[in-house]
């Protein structure tokens, strides 16, 4: 009895747990837990709930149907066999309900075997029961029967055999008590949790609704967000590209100018080559010309040297036909005359003998010319003998042969005149001066001081040869000729130089004969 009454206890509880339970806390249990079993048990709640639940009959399968295969998939993974058997008990509680009783029989059939095979009676006599209670009353008895049958036809003792039918007989009863007591507050509580149920959904509809509106809304904010970017993105790649685009056209201007000018570079560095071989080619050209310069100058010096030279060759044979001429004279004036020729082509030859021992045959050094023309006069009239000295102060300037003739000449008949009529047996002094006075300009001085010149002397009523021909050789120098007596005479040309060239600067050559 006690087994019959835990039985009992069992199926009611079993048969009241769906109506306990609200579908919408159930669903949000379902959300919230994450262990397998309890979701298997709220699913089978739910299954529970929704075969059930009247109204809306075809919905209400369809949920069972969902939740149950749900349940049966699920607790073959985690082996849940209670929660599986129990689906399959809903399952074919649905079959019935489909009028489907050829599945509802091989699904009671299963469970009740399955209970009998692991020898648990009051769970195969509620499958029983709950096959025959469901199944409609035109299949009731036979279908029961067939099945009771078949179950009895097992190898059971008497002993079960009485124990099941009299489970059956107490179920029966249970169930007519209980669907007696409990339809109309059933079908109100459905009612209420029906309504429950919609206003819920409702509600979840309308959270959904504001759920989805806040979405669309963060979604279009988002949006926004975006294209502000892309926009902002877009803009900034428009100007960096507008940037790059006018850093290039500056760049290729730049690189325009750059290369014009490099052009005018390479134009003007090629003129410049041209114009450096073309200088080098001149430079090779002024080379030979200056080597022909050279040879040329080399070969007029050399031609220049060998006229000079010839011209004091003649010199020497005129003075020497001279000299003949003057021993066979027996007139003193005559003889005197030929001496005077001699000496006045002596002072040109010994110019040509200047110029031919010198590598310049242009110019002569005065002060040299002189000082030698003043030995050979001292020498050709015996002025050691006479007791008639020299004295010089000569500057070191080059002078042209042009003016060095007439020059010459000057001094040799001014110290001729000197030596000749100057002085008694008792000699003197004769000074002679070669001075560069100013730029260019010599002043020539000869001086002695011997007895001087005549009282009644005129230098422009005089006619001798000397005096006529230091006045011409004067104006010949383009010069200016002076003679004064204080109280010798002194004889005094000033001239400006041609070509003049001075040695180491300006110097004074002081020379003393006698």
């Amino acid at each position: 009895m006690i087994r019959k009454l835990n039985f009992c206890i069992f199926l009611m509880f079993y048969a009241s747990t769906a109506i306990a339970q609200k579908p919408v806390d159930l669903l949000l249990k379902l959300q919230k837990t994450g262990r397998d079993t309890i979701r298997v048990n709220i699913q089978l709640q739910l299954a529970n709930y929704y075969l059930r639940k009247p109204g809306a009959y075809q919905n209400g399968l369809d949920s069972t149907s969902f939740y149950v295969e749900s349940v049966i998939r699920q607790s073959k993974v985690i082996h849940a066999f209670d929660q599986y058997y129990r689906a399959l008990l809903m399952k074919g509680k649905l079959a019935i309900k489909r009028h489907d009783f050829g599945a509802a029989d091989q699904i009671f059939t299963e469970v009740a075997d399955h209970y009998h095979a692991i020898h648990d009676p009051l769970k195969e006599a509620a499958a029983l029961n709950s096959y025959t209670s469901n199944i409609p009353d035109s299949h009731s008895i036979n279908a029961g029967t067939k099945l009771a049958g078949e179950k009895l036809k097992a190898p059971v003792t008497h002993l079960q055999k009485d124990f099941l039918l009299s489970a059956l007989k107490g179920l029966q009863r249970i169930k007519i008590i209980k669907d007696s007591l409990t339809s109309i507050e059933t079908s109100k509580e459905i009612a209420e949790l029906e309504t429950k149920y919609l206003s819920v959904q409702k509600d979840q509809k309308i959270q959904e609704l504001n759920n989805q509106s806040v979405i669309q809304k963060h979604h279009l904010g988002k949006i926004n967000r975006q294209r502000n970017v892309t926009l902002a993105g877009v803009l900034a790649g428009v100007m960096l590209v507008s940037l790059l685009y006018f850093a290039c056209r500056s760049k290729q201007r730049s690189n325009l100018k750059l290369q014009t000018k490099q052009d005018e570079i390479n134009y003007q560095n090629s003129r410049l080559s041209a114009l450096l071989d073309e200088k080098e080619k001149l430079l090779e050209d002024k080379d030979d010309l200056l080597s022909q310069q050279r040879d040329l100058i080399t070969e007029k010096e050399w031609l220049l040297r060998e006229v000079h030279h010839r011209v004091k060759n003649n010199l020497q044979i005129v003075m020497s036909l001279l000299y003949t001429q003057s021993a066979y004279l027996q007139n003193t004036d005559a003889r005197d005359a030929i001496r005077d020729s001699q000496n006045r082509v002596q002072t040109i030859s010994i110019i040509h003998q200047k110029l031919y021992n010198k590598s310049n045959v242009a110019t002569i050094i005065m002060a040299d010319y002189i000082n030698e023309l003043i030995r050979y006069l001292y020498t050709c009239f015996g002025c050691n003998i006479r007791q008639i000295k020299f004295k010089e102060e000569l500057d070191l300037v080059n002078i042209d042969i042009s003016q060095a003739v007439p020059m010459g000449l000057i001094l040799n008949e001014a110290i001729t005149n000197c030596i000749k009529y100057a002085f008694d047996k008792d000699g003197g002094e004769i000074w002679v001066k070669a001075k560069l006075s100013a730029p260019e300009t010599i002043v020539l001085s000869i001086a002695d001081n011997g007895r001087g010149l005549p009282q009644n002397f005129r230098l422009a009523e005089t006619s001798s040869l000397g005096m006529e021909m230091m006045k011409a050789l004067s104006k010949q120098l383009g010069g200016s000729f002076e003679i004064s007596n204080n109280p010798g005479v002194t004889v005094t040309v000033i001239f400006k130089i041609e070509n003049q060239l001075k040695l180491n600067s300006i110097s004074n050559k002081k020379h003393l004969w006698g």
